[in-house]
């Protein structure tokens, strides 16, 4: 039977105590575990797989087709091979030879320059005769005789556009803050080509 036991307002039951069980180990070997053979996966995982691959080879595919395309504007401005626009006028500014007019779009073709050290092309907006917003540029090196460069954004057909030349600083990355405009008699020179 429990006691009951009461301190300062509190009661509490003890539990009756229990017979200890004694159980005797057998020294049989343990019983064997069956595993399920293995189920196959359902049509859901089967498609979720094939999509997972999928997304994977699209992501690789445009990465190689960004880095192929880099590698091709690159070219042009190193090997100075380009295409002919097959344009009747040309200006000429400080060895620098621009076609007019160009079609409309994101590259620009230079048809001639001459630099003695690596030199940046810069096509930028027209403000009156004044260059605006820069809108791409390519380096060209001594060996260059011709190239393309590549627009951040593209020439609207009827408007013109100049193109000039900066000095790299060195570190091979375009700055308009860095790389200093090469002038001529104090005067920084610009071809002008207008854009169809």
């Amino acid at each position: 039977m429990p006691e009951n036991n009461q301190q300062g307002g509190l009661s509490w039951t003890v539990p009756v105590s229990v017979p200890a069980v004694k159980e005797k180990i057998s020294n049989a070997a343990p019983a064997l575990v069956h595993a399920k053979p293995a189920q196959k996966l359902g049509n859901a995982a089967k498609y979720a797989g094939f999509f997972a691959v999928g997304v994977i080879a699209g992501i690789l595919l445009a990465w190689g087709w960004s880095a192929w395309r880099v590698s091709i504007s690159s070219t042009f401005a190193e090997t100075g091979s380009s295409q002919n626009t097959g344009s009747a006028l040309e200006e000429e500014s400080a060895g620098l030879v621009v076609a007019t007019p160009q079609r409309a779009g994101i590259s620009v073709q230079i048809s001639e320059v001459s630099v003695s050290a690596p030199t940046w092309i810069v096509v930028y907006e027209n403000n009156g005769g004044e260059p605006g917003n820069a809108l791409g540029a390519t380096l060209f090196f001594p060996s260059s005789k011709q190239g393309a460069i590549t627009l951040l954004r593209g020439t609207v057909a009827g408007q013109t556009y100049l193109v000039g030349k900066r000095a790299d600083d060195g570190d091979r990355r375009f700055s308009l803050t860095k790389d200093a405009p090469l002038t001529e008699d104090g005067v920084s020179k610009f071809a002008q080509f207008m854009a169809n």
